[in-house]
């Protein structure tokens, strides 16, 4: 056999170009619901995060005004001692109004308004 003969016996076809196309496009398609699906993902995350380490989470000032609250309500305290006036928790004046129901509460004097910045006494 000569050397010609060898080189024509190769074969040469041409790509078939809808094959291509459609496994560009489904390619496409899938590389798309992959992106949507892991963007949906890190946004579920991202919000659930968020939630835990900002909304739930009680500010330090919050926390402490609470706590001073709770102490102020707790705390039995004299308002007017020529009068025998005083504060005391909630819980002990509903325990006294059941044992005497004769006993009567005295309204608390409302604290004077501060003065404004700027006005003359």
């Amino acid at each position: 056999m000569s050397d010609t003969e060898h080189l024509t016996t190769v074969e040469e076809s041409e790509p078939d170009t809808l094959q291509i196309a459609l496994v560009g496009v489904i390619g496409t398609l899938l590389l798309l619901i992959v992106v949507a699906v892991l963007q949906g993902l890190y946004e579920h995350v991202e919000r659930r995060e968020i939630n835990r380490k900002v909304v739930e989470v009680t500010p330090l000032e919050l926390a402490t005004l609470r706590v001073h609250q709770q102490e102020l309500l707790a705390a039995t305290v004299w308002v007017d001692p020529k009068a025998g006036a005083v504060t005391i928790p909630i819980d002990r004046a509903m325990d006294l109004i059941v044992r005497d129901p004769g006993l009567k509460a005295v309204p608390l004097p409302l604290p004077s308004a501060a003065p404004a910045a700027g006005a003359k006494p």
